[in-house]
């Protein structure tokens, strides 16, 4: 903890930090993740060849027009459902 916080806790309540802090170290092994990462891991983005006009595609805050013959960066959620009709593929 920094030193200028635990100056302003009692003993008590550094007690109680670290004891939460362990609990929630020990919690966060269980996942084999990093919960501290900002960014989304790599893997939910794809390129994609689009093999047929898909329309428009709702990405977030976004609308992606797919486009036949065209590469996109997109995230995989946002397009399973075409990859499942054939639309597109991984490239």
């Amino acid at each position: 903890m920094i030193d200028t916080i635990s100056d302003l806790l009692s003993n008590d309540e550094v007690e109680i930090y670290e004891t939460i802090k362990d609990a929630e170290n020990r919690y966060y092994k269980i996942f084999n993740f990093d919960f501290n990462k900002r960014e989304p891991p790599i893997d939910l983005f794809i390129h994609i060849l689009c093999l047929e006009e898909c329309g428009v595609v709702y990405d977030k805050d976004e609308c992606i027009e797919l486009r036949k013959n065209r590469i996109y960066y997109i995230r995989k959620k946002s397009v399973e459902h075409l990859l499942k009709e054939n639309s597109i593929k991984i490239i």
